[in-house]
């Protein structure tokens, strides 16, 4: 039966390029009070090798193969010497009342190789490409009074003649949970490339569907600032908007023996009104 792959996004630095490229961090700003912001959600965690019944206490990341003992008759010599298998993690956390009338994501770094998610028993995501992060609206399937429990399945496969020599496997990159509106900045939503002193940005929305001229998203960096109107309005529910490039005179520059790099703060309000949803980001200016 074919798998159903949750989405996945490619998240990439690039700085070795002709541009620079970097994608934002969500802030978690003082004021407004209603940015939860992101809670890095990697303590507390059990986990238990395949077979096995006795739950380990964890902190992530984690390989459960390098727990793995060395197998020199292993046949799938590219996970040198380590026998594949599978892993089952597990975590419990209680409902914050704050959360009422926002969306809950949970956003994983990494799965190695396949992985599912499941919130008190409910399938929620699964991934087939262990080098893709991706996240997954888990809102829905929250209680609101005891103790909700995510669990993940892991499992590394691979044949003697695979390529790889050694990918490791479960949860070996960080989870996050995620508190955001309805609308918001979507998942590493924030490009900014660059040309000499010259920044171009562009910001992916999600959740604006249908909108037309009713937010503003604006970018500042070191006082030096750009906006545009949010007026794209389409069916899409995700859709990027290039905001109008501005110059950075004089800012220093990137280099590998001076690696200067630059805060950029992106911001989307109602237009005159409240703060929808704020990142920040990195980038930089190559020598």
């Amino acid at each position: 039966m074919a798998r159903m792959t949750a989405t996945v996004i490619l998240f990439a630095d690039i700085f070795m390029m002709g541009a620079s490229t970097m994608c934002g961090a969500r802030e978690n700003p003082q004021e407004p009070a209603m940015f939860a912001g992101s809670i890095d959600f990697n303590a507390g965690w059990e986990w238990r090798h395949g077979g096995e019944k006795v739950w380990r206490a964890v902190d992530l990341p984690h390989d459960f193969m390098f727990e793995s003992p060395w197998d020199e008759k292993a046949v799938h010599s590219q996970r040198v010497f380590k026998p594949i298998g599978e892993a089952f993690y597990r975590k419990t956390f209680a409902y914050d009342p704050t959360w009422e009338g926002r969306r809950v994501i949970l956003d994983f770094g990494g799965i190695m190789f396949f992985g599912d998610v499941r919130i008190n028993g409910k399938k929620v995501a699964e991934t087939e490409y262990g080098y893709l992060g991706f996240e997954t609206d888990v809102t829905d399937r929250l209680k609101k009074e005891g103790l909700n429990v995510v669990e993940v399945w892991a499992k590394v496969e691979g044949g003697p003649n695979g390529s790889r020599w050694y990918t490791g496997g479960g949860l070996y990159r960080g989870v996050t949970m995620k508190v955001v509106g309805t609308k918001r900045i979507a998942r590493h939503g924030v490009s900014v490339k660059t040309k000499d002193e010259t920044v171009f940005v562009e910001v992916e929305l999600d959740g604006f569907r249908g909108e037309r001229g009713d937010y503003e998203i604006v970018a500042e960096s070191e006082g030096v600032r750009t906006s545009a109107p949010v007026t794209k309005g389409d069916n899409r529910r995700r859709f990027a908007v290039a905001l109008p490039p501005f110059e950075m005179k004089g800012a220093a520059r990137w280099s590998p023996e001076s690696p200067n790099l630059h805060v950029l703060v992106v911001t989307v309000s109602e237009k005159g009104g409240a703060v929808v949803d704020r990142v920040k980001t990195r980038f930089g200016l190559r020598a």
